[in-house]
């Protein structure tokens, strides 16, 4: 009845819907990329979609799409622990000279941190910071004493908010990217190091 706004789709179903590993392959073809690793991480988190399977089946696909698919199935992980953190890898991941790890246990200050995203050569941590898991006075202080410990040791690290991440992906690349820069200055510097 309606056809203005849908877009029709043909695919096998199970029952009344795609499989779990049908759909995640649908939206890496046809989604943005901060969406589309967003629904392959979770599903690798949840157990939902096998990491090996996503990728022999994303390697099998062709057409519009298939390229940046197979690239993001590539990429993705069961390890970033929010849709946030996976929209924010997937701006980044294609940042020449970065090599940010998710979850990377960190002992800094007496204690195991896990960033969100960690470049152990450069020293740099990327934060993706949502209310959802930040929205208490007991979180958000436990937060400024483990950005503080890192900062101390000293790593740089940058922490992006929602909004950030959607609506300033740019600039949220070029922090990224001069954060980036900074570091292989201190790499190639004697005295820095």
């Amino acid at each position: 009845r309606r056809r203005r706004g849908v877009n029709l789709m043909w695919a096998d179903v199970e029952g009344s819907v795609t499989s779990p590993l049908r759909t995640v392959l649908d939206c890496l073809v046809r989604l943005p990329a901060v969406e589309s690793l967003a629904v392959a991480d979770s599903a690798l988190r949840l157990g939902v979609v096998d990491p090996d399977e996503l990728r022999h089946a994303a390697e099998r696909l062709r057409g519009p799409g298939s390229p940046v698919a197979r690239r993001l199935a590539r990429a993705a992980s069961a390890l970033p622990m929010s849709p946030l953190e996976s929209a924010l890898r997937a701006l980044l991941l294609d940042l020449p000279g970065l090599d940010l790890r998710a979850q990377v246990p960190l002992t800094v200050g007496g204690r195991t941190v896990h960033p969100d995203l960690f470049d152990e050569r450069l020293g740099l941590v990327v934060e993706a910071e949502g209310w959802l898991y930040h929205g208490n006075p007991e979180q958000f202080a436990r937060d400024l004493e483990r950005y503080t410990d890192m900062a101390v040791v000293p790593l740089t690290v940058l922490r992006f908010g929602h909004h950030h991440v959607t609506a300033r992906p740019e600039w949220v690349r070029d922090c990224v990217d001069r954060a980036r820069r900074t570091g292989e200055m201190r790499l190639g510097c004697r005295v820095c190091a």
